[in-house]
């Protein structure tokens, strides 16, 4: 049977939104996916420097005054209160600020 122009016509639509549907899907599964991998970079590179942190290594921290050496030694400690933070109970830290050093 052969086709009708309207016909041919709304077959090409609906090809074309299907396409257009497919490449959004795609686009934000691949932005979902890269925001996964950032995040879980973050959570490692976290986990990293808690345990150097706790393992008697000095860390780097940053604050608005500039970068401080922390260690156990220089009497810091892992803030339990307030999660993924290390204090002196002066100054605080959060862990995401500060590198292995």
């Amino acid at each position: 049977m052969k086709q009708t122009p309207i016909q041919t016509t709304t077959c090409e639509k609906k090809k074309q939104y299907i396409a257009k549907f497919l490449k959004s899907v795609f686009f934000y599964a691949v932005l979902l996916f890269v925001f996964f991998l950032i995040f879980f970079n973050m959570t490692r590179v976290e986990n990293n420097t808690l345990k150097a942190f706790n393992s008697g290594e000095e860390i780097e921290c940053s604050r608005f005054s500039g970068m401080r050496i922390v260690s156990k030694e220089k009497g810091y400690y892992r803030d339990t209160q307030r999660g993924n933070y290390i204090t002196n109970g002066d100054i605080i830290y959060k862990i995401s600020r500060c590198n292995r050093r």
